[in-house]
């Protein structure tokens, strides 16, 4: 069993790319490791669904007693993840912010 996964977002987090996003999701909390970690550092583009998607791995990571961190850094991520924070509770996961090089 690895003891963290990591998830790296596509550049554009679009409804296109949303399907794959959200089986990664579900295949990363089935393998129930003690860390999934989803890098959103490359990702210039999140949807609100996308946002919706991490909250809800998030929240079964959280029942699953698995530690759920979102690595970001980019303005536009950043950006919806605030606009965000009224259904997307960011105090409750580990948000990590990245500054652009």
């Amino acid at each position: 069993m690895s003891s963290v996964v990591v998830l790296s977002g596509h550049r554009d987090q679009d409804a296109l790319v949303l399907p794959e996003f959200q089986q990664l999701l579900d295949d990363a909390l089935s393998r129930r490791p003690p860390v999934v970690v989803v890098d959103l550092r490359d990702t210039r583009f999140l949807s609100v669904r996308s946002a919706f998607a991490l909250l809800c791995a998030q929240e079964d990571a959280a029942h699953a007693g698995i530690d759920f961190q979102v690595v970001g850094g980019r303005h536009e991520v950043d950006r919806v993840l605030s606009l965000s924070r009224a259904a997307f509770p960011l105090d409750r996961i580990g948000y990590v912010h990245q500054q652009e090089e």
